[in-house]
């Protein structure tokens, strides 16, 4: 990736579904190319939030409920994705437009913009709405 583009990029890691021994390889791997924005999926995990805030670089958060919104930006996340659906979340909402009502009622707790994303199945098509919260 690094040879194919000269703008930034985050690498997308699933640390819930990685073995722990495998996912610290994995982010030690990443810092040591230089990486500086991380992408996480599905649970919130505080310490590994934590883990990348602490080398300075910047985290992505996919979350399928309002819930997991506030988790991710209580654990420091930057920016917090909104993901139903029809973008393959299997914990969401039914859609994101119902995702992201969820999100926007949960209270003023919630700080930060989230990005909602919506993809085709067939990936063949994807577009992003942003909705301050």
């Amino acid at each position: 990736m690094q040879a194919a583009t000269d703008r930034p990029f985050a690498v997308n890691l699933i640390p819930t579904a990685t073995d722990t021994a495998l996912l610290d390889a994995q982010i030690n791997q990443c810092f040591e190319l230089g990486i500086t924005a991380f992408s996480f999926f599905w649970d919130v995990l505080p310490d590994v939030v934590a883990r990348i805030k602490n080398e300075g670089a910047l985290v992505l958060h996919q979350v399928g409920t309002a819930q997991q919104v506030q988790r991710a930006e209580d654990a420091g996340a930057d920016v917090t994705i909104a993901q139903g659906t029809e973008a393959g979340d299997l914990e969401a909402m039914p859609n994101n437009a119902g995702l992201i009502r969820n999100v926007v009622s949960a209270g003023t707790r919630i700080k930060q913009m989230v990005t909602e994303a919506v993809a085709c199945f067939d990936g063949g098509s994807a577009s992003s709405k942003s909705v301050e919260t």
